[in-house]
């Protein structure tokens, strides 16, 4: 064997060596990541809204299947939004019957969130969604953001909504099913 043909099998076995070592990398790699979760697709007016568990201010699990009162608009805001305070302040003004349809749902630490409750109408129900998953869910990423579901948890509408439009959504939805 001359010198050249035992430079082309020292190169061919070092070209097989480093590929058997990145074969065995990449499949190291892909064992150590994570399965990431298919994103849900974010619901559309018309559709069941996503299904939650979550804690109240009061230390109870509460299911979405059990809010069946009526419609209800719930409405996302974090502890560090200054926005969510005025819009909060807001509620404060809506008729009463339509207030016992609204269902705060705060992000953030719970002590920071308990403090944001007094910002709005004292009928709101309080949740708390320390990670913002649920919001991420309806898919906002701007807050404070609202979604009207109906009796059966059909959404109806979604995203920022001015209150005369949240008031007047929730008197028709009222209506409609009384």
């Amino acid at each position: 064997m001359d010198t050249f043909s035992l430079i082309l099998a020292l190169l061919g076995l070092l070209v097989l060596f480093h590929s058997v070592l990145l074969c065995r990398i990449l499949v190291w790699l892909s064992a150590s990541t994570p399965p990431v979760a298919p994103p849900r697709p974010i619901p559309r007016v018309g559709e069941q809204a996503p299904i939650f568990r979550l804690w109240s201010f009061e230390g109870k699990l509460v299911e979405s299947a059990a809010l069946t009162h009526g419609p209800m608009a719930l409405l996302f805001v974090s502890s560090d939004c200054n926005v969510c305070t005025e819009f909060l302040e807001a509620t404060k003004g809506l008729p009463a019957p339509i207030r016992r349809f609204l269902v705060g749902i705060c992000e953030g630490k719970e002590a920071a969130c308990r403090a944001l409750q007094s910002a709005g109408a004292s009928e709101i129900r309080w949740l708390h969604d320390p990670e913002g998953d649920l919001r991420r869910q309806y898919g906002f990423n701007v807050l404070p953001a609202t979604a009207i579901l109906d009796r059966s948890h059909r959404l109806h509408a979604w995203g920022w909504i001015p209150l005369e439009d949240l008031e007047r959504i929730l008197e028709e939805l009222n209506e409609e099913q009384e």
